[in-house]
C-alpha cells in the first residue's frame, strides 16, 4: 500500500545534498501498525516529513497505492493520507471541534458543509482519540498534550488509507500514551488503515506494533516483528554506541558495566525478586540472582516473604520491611558503591 523505492532523504543547502538516509526500499501493507524507532538525530522526522510530502526526497520515490505522491494533487493526497507532526499549530480562536471537523474537508463539497454521515465520523474520531472533554474549548487554550489529542482526532476524521504520526505521544501522560497506542493498533486492525508512527516509547512500541522500523546512525533501517528485533540483537545494536545495554527480558535499556559491588539476591517470588534487582541496579550494584546453597562471598539479600528482606553481609545480618530501607542501608555501608 505504501512503498519506498530507493528513497534518499535529507536536505539541500548551497547547491549540495546532505543525505541522512539513503537507498531505503521498504513498504507497509494495509492494516499494519508500524513504529519507527531509533536514536535522536538519525533522521526519523526527516523520513516522516518526506513520506508525508512536506519535504521532497533527494532521490527515489514514495508510492501510495502504486502512485508517486509527488504527482498527486494536495486534495487527492489528503484523501489518502493524514499527518500529525510535532510542530505546534496556531489556530487562533478556532474551536477544537471545528479543527477536528476540518479532517472531513477533503471529502466534502466546495463549501465544506458536513453531512450527517460526516458528523458521525467526526464523533467517532473524537471518541477514539479520547478528546470528548476538549471539543468545546478553543485550540489556543489547550496544553500540548490536549492539542495532540485534538490533532489525532482530526487525522482520524480524514479516514485516510495511511496515517503519518510523528511523536504524537510526546506530551501525553503515561495512562494516555498507553490508551492512544492501544487504540491506534485497534484502528489499524479494524479499519485497514496503515499507521506509521515515530516514537521513543520503546516499551509501548514493542507491545503494540505489528512491525518496527529501526533506524540506525548510518541511516539504514532494519525491520521486523518487535520480538524478532529483540531476539536477533538489532535493538541492542542500534543503541550500543550510547553506553547502553539492552535487557531482553524486560525490553529496557540501562547503562553498561555497573561499577558497584556484587549483591546476590535470593527469592522465589518473581515479582519481588525482579523489583529488588531493579532497585539494586539503579544504585549501581551488580545485582545477580543466586540460590541459598551458594557460599556467601558478597552481600546476599534473601526475600523471606512479601514485605521482609534479610541481608547477610560482612557487617552482620539485618532485616528490612521495604526495598527502600534495604538499599539505603547498603549505600551507607563501607562497600564499593559508585560515587561514594
Amino acid at each position: 500500500m505504501l512503498t519506498l523505492e530507493d528513497l534518499s532523504v535529507g536536505y539541500e543547502a548551497l547547491g549540495t545534498h546532505r543525505a541522512v538516509a539513503a537507498n531505503i526500499s521498504i513498504g507497509i501493507t494495509e492494516g499494519e501498525f508500524i513504529c519507527l524507532l531509533g536514536p535522536n538525530g538519525v533522521g526519523k522526522s526527516t523520513l516522516m516529513r518526506t513520506i508525508a510530502g512536506i519535504q521532497q526526497p533527494l532521490a527515489g520515490k514514495v508510492l501510495l497505492d502504486g502512485r508517486d505522491t509527488r504527482l498527486m494533487s494536495s486534495r487527492e493526497r489528503s484523501t489518502k493520507m493524514s499527518v500529525v507532526l510535532t510542530e505546534r499549530i496556531t489556530a487562533g480562536l478556532l474551536s477544537s471541534y471545528a479543527l477536528i471537523s476540518l479532517g472531513r474537508y477533503p471529502h466534502t463539497g466546495w463549501f465544506g458543509k458536513l453531512a450527517a454521515a460526516d458528523r458521525q465520523i467526526v464523533a467517532e474520531a473524537i471518541e477514539l482519540a479520547g478528546a470528548q472533554d476538549l471539543v468545546n474549548r478553543f485550540v489556543s487554550e489547550l496544553s500540548d498534550g490536549e492539542r495532540q489529542r485534538v490533532m489525532l482526532a482530526r487525522a482520524l476524521a480524514q479516514q485516510p488509507r495511511l496515517m503519518i504520526l510523528d511523536e504524537i505521544t510526546a506530551f501525553l501522560d503515561l495512562p494516555r500514551r498507553i490508551e492512544i497506542m492501544a487504540r491506534l493498533a485497534q484502528v489499524a486492525r479494524e479499519s485497514g488503515c496503515a499507521i506509521l508512527m515515530s516514537t521513543h516509547d520503546l516499551d509501548l512500541a514493542l507491545r503494540n506494533a505489528d512491525r518496527v522500523w529501526l533506524m540506525n546512525d548510518d541511516g539504514s533501517i532494519r525491520t521486523g516483528a518487535p520480538e524478532d528485533l529483540v531476539l536477533n540483537g538489532a535493538l541492542a545494536d542500534a543503541f550500543s554506541d550510547y553506553g547502553l545495554e539492552f535487557d531482553p527480558f524486560h525490553a529496557a535499556f540501562r547503562m553498561q558495566n555497573p561499577t558497584g559491588s556484587v549483591v546476590h539476591v535470593v527469592g522465589s517470588d518473581p515479582v519481588y525478586r525482579e523489583w529488588t534487582l531493579n532497585a539494586l541496579r539503579r544504585k549501581g550494584f551488580l545485582a545477580q540472582v543466586t540460590t541459598p546453597e551458594q557460599p556467601i562471598e558478597s552481600p546476599r539479600v534473601s526475600i523471606v516473604e512479601k514485605g521482609e528482606w534479610r541481608l547477610q553481609s560482612r557487617s552482620g545480618d539485618f532485616s528490612f520491611n521495604s526495598i527502600g530501607e534495604l538499599v539505603q542501608h547498603l549505600v551507607t555501608q563501607d562497600i564499593d558503591v559508585p560515587g561514594k
